[in-house]
């Protein structure tokens, strides 16, 4: 968001005057066991930043967005497309990985690659995109 000079544009009043943050709600299902709060702070065309949050009534929030996992699931499942059509009229690089190449047995080894692609990723300011997140992150906390 905040390398997008169109987006910074398009929303530079957003916020201003109200509350422009947002959480999304992710609804416990048969695949997730409790709910997941992510927490988007933007103010006038720009992402002040993003967290999950255990409870979303401990940020003020404007919008809060909710849904069941399993719809959050299906949207994130067809983001390919439109990842790419977004990087390429951003003109900026989109990052694919997938996260079982960065999994690893080793204790500790996981979390280096993981870091190490979120590193190149922001040096490079490009979009990180992983199809199937949801599905890898449930599988590695289950494992642990």
């Amino acid at each position: 968001i905040n390398g997008s000079s169109e987006y910074r544009n398009a929303a530079s009043a957003w916020g201003h005057d109200f509350n422009g943050d947002m959480i999304f709600a992710f609804e416990p299902d048969a695949s997730l066991p409790a709910p997941l709060y992510l927490h988007l702070k933007l103010e006038e065309g720009s992402c002040q930043g993003a967290a999950f949050v255990s409870d979303p009534s401990s940020v003020e929030v404007g919008f809060l967005l909710r849904a069941p996992f399993r719809l959050w699931r299906d949207i994130l499942e067809r983001k390919t497309m439109a990842a790419t059509v977004i990087a390429a009229t951003l003109g900026i690089d989109l990052f694919k990985v997938d996260l079982s190449t960065l999994v690893r047995k080793w204790v500790g080894e996981t979390e280096k690659n993981i870091d190490r692609v979120f590193r190149d990723a922001q040096a490079s300011q490009a979009i990180l995109f992983q199809s199937d997140v949801l599905d890898t992150a449930s599988s590695v906390l289950a494992a642990n």
